[in-house]
């Protein structure tokens, strides 16, 4: 008799559960999961891009063929990757766009002001994806934070985003730099130089302080153009001429428009979900640290090796492969790479730099006020 009540209980409770799951669909609950990035439709795109004269043909296949396998499992797309050197770079991409089939460009390395205005304002229209509302998704979003300020307001025009900069240092310094014999010699204070540092004329400046050295008996002409003068340079200057001297920061960096179009990608009008891809392909090189250092070294073992952290290229007439560092994505996020000075100083002094770069308009805006 137990036994059977204890059935009974058993069967009430399970059909109790039933009920219960059939009160929603079944299946809803797959609905809490992101989409399967394989789930949707597999894409070919073609990118154009500049490589080093030297780079050879065995590398070109091997590297490109790399990358499309790398962007077909991660992204569901094959990226065919079109090599061209700097010389035919323009007028390839430019002819490949009038061509269309299927090599038609998708995505573009824009590598000059010029080449964005012909792709922009040249004949039969702009040719070029307006970005803007990408960069506003919180699919992309992170490239407004990642991306240099300074570099990004300068690659704007009319308010809107057509293309991807490539992050980098961009702009020298202007440093005044003062002998600290003007101070030994009481010409001026410690403070009286650190003052120096809200002066805008700064060439004014310079003739003062030269002025006042040669009041002084034994000091000539030669020796004070010496002792103060200016120099443009990179962040990590300064602490060269810190040695003997004082060095005030006269002007920062600033990033024109020229600058900023000398290396970032731009996507070529077609339909709605190529473009969209190639924003996803994109992002990738400039997040995607496989991609962006195969893009850059290519493979390892073949076109470069690793030793102690530094990329060592391997320079053969098989496998060669060479990239200019700016035109692969965020530099960044580049490996460290001594042949091209791009070390763990430069990247520190580098991200400093970016912090004090202004772009063009934020300049001539201060100038006017």
């Amino acid at each position: 008799m137990k036994k059977l009540l204890c059935l009974i209980l058993c069967l009430v409770m399970g059909c109790t559960m039933l009920v219960s799951c059939d009160e929603g669909k079944i299946g809803d609950y797959i609905h809490n999961y992101p989409e399967n990035p394989q789930t949707t439709e597999r894409l070919t795109l073609n990118l154009y891009i500049i490589t080093g004269d030297s780079t050879t043909e065995n590398a070109k296949v091997s590297v490109a063929t790399r990358i499309s396998g790398h962007t077909k499992n991660a992204y569901n797309t094959i990226l065919n990757v079109h090599y061209v050197k700097a010389s035919e770079y323009e007028s390839t991409v430019s002819a490949a766009i009038t061509a269309g089939g299927a090599d038609v460009p998708h995505i573009v390395l824009i590598n000059s002001k010029d080449m964005y205005d012909s792709l922009t304002k040249g004949e039969g229209g702009n040719k070029l994806v307006d970005l803007t509302d990408f960069f506003k998704t919180k699919a992309y979003g992170r490239l407004n934070t990642q991306i240099s300020g300074a570099l990004l307001a300068a690659s704007k025009e009319d308010g809107k985003f057509y293309t991807v900069p490539n992050n980098r240092v961009i702009g020298e310094y202007e440093y005044l730099v003062v002998s600290k014999t003007v101070r030994d010699c009481n010409i001026y204070t410690n403070e009286d130089i650190q003052n120096f540092a809200g002066v805008k004329d700064t060439a004014a400046l310079v003739e003062e302080i030269r002025a006042e050295i040669l009041k002084r008996p034994g000091f000539t002409a030669d020796m004070a153009a010496e002792m103060v003068y200016t120099v443009s340079g990179s962040y990590e200057l300064r602490n060269e001429l810190f040695r003997d001297n004082f060095c005030i920061v006269s002007k920062v960096p600033v990033v024109a428009a020229e600058d900023a179009h000398l290396s970032g990608f731009a996507i070529v009008n077609s339909l709605l979900k190529y473009n969209e891809r190639a924003m996803q392909i994109i992002y990738a090189i400039n997040t995607d640290l496989e991609l962006r250092n195969l893009l850059q070294y290519g493979v390892q073992g073949a076109n470069y090796n690793l030793v102690d952290g530094n990329v060592v290229r391997v320079i053969d007439d098989s496998n060669t492969y060479e990239m200019n560092i700016w035109h692969t994505g965020d530099v960044f996020k580049a490996n460290y790479c001594s042949e091209y000075g791009w070390t763990s100083s430069a990247l520190d002094y580098g991200m400093l730099h970016c912090k004090d770069a202004i772009d063009f308009r934020a300049l001539e805006k201060a100038e006017s006020n």
